[in-house]
C-alpha cells in the first residue's frame, strides 16, 4: 500500500512526480525492441496500465498531505513529461 514516506522535490522529483517507475518503463521499452512479439505486448501493455493504476492510488493517499498537494501544483506530470 501507499505511505507517505515525505516529499521528494529535488533531483528528477523536480520534473516528474514518479521519477523511479520511469526506470521501469525504460528497461520494459528496451525489452520489447528486442524480444517484439504480441504476446510481450500484451503482457506490459498490463502492466503498464497496473502501474498508472499504482501511481493513481499513491497519489490519493500523498494528496492528504498540504506538502505534497503544493509539489504537485508545482510539478504538473506524474511519469512522463508533457503526457501524463
Amino acid at each position: 500500500s501507499a505511505a507517505n514516506r515525505g516529499v521528494k522535490t529535488q533531483g528528477p522529483y523536480s520534473l516528474i512526480r514518479h521519477p523511479m517507475y520511469i526506470g521501469y518503463v525504460a528497461t520494459q521499452v528496451g525489452f520489447l525492441l528486442f524480444n517484439s512479439t504480441v504476446w510481450n505486448l500484451a503482457i506490459y501493455s498490463g502492466a503498464w496500465t497496473l502501474q498508472v493504476l499504482r501511481i493513481l492510488a499513491e497519489e490519493r493517499t500523498l494528496s492528504k498531505d498540504p506538502e505534497y498537494k503544493a509539489y504537485a501544483l508545482a510539478v504538473r506530470y506524474r511519469l512522463v513529461p508533457g503526457v501524463f
